[in-house]
C-alpha cells in the first residue's frame, strides 16, 4: 500500500538521521522502536506497528538477536541512546 511504501522511505530517513550503522553496532529493539515512533510522529509520517517495524529492519539486513537480558537488533544503534530509553 501507499502508506507502507511511505513508511519504508521514512525508515530510511530515520536510520540516516537517528542511527549509527555498522557491523559492530547493536541496540535494544524497544529503544529503536521508541525512537522510530517519536521521530515518525514528529515528522508526521505513518507510524508502522512494532511487528512491521521489526520485519522492515530484518528486510534491510538488521537482524534480531535475543540475549538473556534484551532483544537486540544488530547492525545499528541510536546516535543518542538515552534520548529514547523505553519507560
Amino acid at each position: 500500500t501507499a502508506a507502507y511504501l511511505d513508511a519504508e522511505d521514512a525508515l530510511a530517513a530515520w536510520i540516516d538521521e537517528c542511527c549509527v550503522v555498522g557491523v559492530n553496532e547493536s541496540d535494544r529493539s524497544s529503544a529503536l522502536f521508541a525512537s522510530w515512533k517519536i521521530w515518525a510522529t514528529q515528522a508526521q509520517e505513518y507510524v508502522i506497528p512494532q511487528k512491521r517495524f521489526l520485519d522492515a529492519m530484518e528486510t534491510r539486513g538488521y537482524h534480531p538477536k535475543h540475549t538473556a537480558s534484551a532483544r537486540l537488533i544488530l547492525g545499528l544503534r541510536l546516535k543518542f541512546a538515552d534520548q529514547f530509553a523505553p519507560l
